[in-house]
């Protein structure tokens, strides 16, 4: 008995169907997994802290914005919590990048205590009073702007570059030369009881 002519082809264009499905599919269980990583909070004491740290609890704390900021998920969802005063730019670049996990928002707020106290967090400048956008306003230190540099004043307290679901929360932004919160090119940005 011979089987008509089109089940034949209607077997070979299965297989064929089947074979580039499962090309497609492979790729995106891939790319999907890599957004499915566990979402981590890491502490961060100006005082107390060590970049040597973790960072995955108040006692284990790293100590600078740049140490913490490099442990943040690029694909977003992970959550700084800050206390102490920093002399340094909060720096936040590529995260969530490409805006397609809406999911996976990432915090930066303030540390609580253990009475459920929320600590200070300041990104402070240098410049005592209000801030000035003048780098001839010295007041006693050497001219000009920096990023967190010895006598030199801080050009941007927070900088966001290319991020996406972000939450900044709770912090201080002070005696800033320039522009306290700068963002380019980011979107989905949340600013909650910011001084």
């Amino acid at each position: 008995f011979m089987k008509p002519f089109f089940l034949k082809k209607l077997k070979i264009y299965t297989i064929v169907l089947v074979s580039i499905l499962s090309h497609l599919i492979y790729p995106m269980n891939l790319i999907s997994s890599e957004g499915d990583k566990e979402k981590k909070t890491y502490y961060v004491d100006s005082n107390s802290g060590k970049d040597s740290q973790d960072g995955l609890s108040l006692d284990s704390a790293l100590k600078t914005l740049k140490a913490s900021v490099s442990k943040l998920n690029p694909e977003g969802g992970d959550t700084l919590m800050l206390r102490g005063r920093f002399r340094e730019m909060l720096l936040l670049e590529k995260i969530n990048a490409k805006g397609r996990n809406s999911d996976r928002h990432t915090t930066i707020t303030c540390a609580v205590d253990d009475k459920g106290i929320r600590q200070q967090a300041v990104i402070d400048g240098g410049i005592e009073g209000r801030a000035s956008s003048f780098p001839f306003d010295c007041q006693g230190k050497k001219p000009g702007f920096g990023h967190g540099m010895d006598n030199l004043y801080l050009d941007h307290g927070v900088r966001i570059s290319e991020c996406n679901y972000l939450t900044l929360d709770g912090l201080a932004v002070q005696g800033i030369g320039g522009i306290g919160v700068w963002s380019w090119k980011s979107n989905h940005l949340v600013f909650k009881n910011m001084k």
